[in-house]
């Protein structure tokens, strides 16, 4: 039997798509901004059991600048977090970062993929600088299977949404 193919892009459109889906399954949450300090930070991901994770950073508009640091873990584990430890960093600067899971090439991501900024050096020098947080608490997830008859407690999670819209320095979470 003959198979005559009349697009190839037809044809490997499907195949592409899933090559591209399988290395963004490799990042499982995150990444997730930290504590940030004068001149630290920390960045968490989580990964696929197996993989290598490099997060690279640079101060904002200086991606030659571009620093990487690597974590890898063994397919054995039940779960694979990273807390990747931002030192010796500027103060007062925005830096911009991104997070590579199995792509080591040598070379920074082309952009970046999110960012944070150092604290400025206030202390005895002039008054705290302003700031704003969110609180929180009592999420709850519907899953239907096991939810009590009636009405159920939550029904979607647009609050998040709401939360993340208000640009909050940080946010805490109160319990439940």
């Amino acid at each position: 039997m003959k198979v005559r193919v009349s697009n190839p892009v037809c044809f490997l459109f499907p195949l592409l798509l899933l090559f591209f889906d399988s290395l963004s399954a490799q990042l499982v949450s995150g990444p997730m901004l930290g504590h940030v300090e004068l001149r630290t930070a920390k960045i968490w991901v989580e990964v696929v059991p197996g993989s290598t994770t490099e997060l690279w950073y640079w101060p904002q508009g200086q991606p030659s600048a571009a620093r990487v640091i690597k974590h890898a873990s063994s397919s054995a584990d039940w779960y694979s977090t990273h807390t990747f430890n931002l030192v010796d960093l500027q103060m007062n600067t925005i830096y911009e970062y991104a997070v590579k899971v199995n792509e080591s090439n040598g070379k920074a991501p082309k952009q970046a993929t999110a960012q944070f900024k150092t604290d400025e050096l206030w202390q005895w020098r002039k008054p705290a600088p302003a700031f704003s947080f969110l609180t929180g608490s009592c999420a709850y997830i519907n899953d239907p299977e096991y939810d009590r008859p009636g009405k159920p407690y939550g029904n979607d999670s647009s609050i998040f949404l709401k939360m993340a819209d208000e640009k909050a320095d940080f946010m805490i979470w109160l319990g439940d």
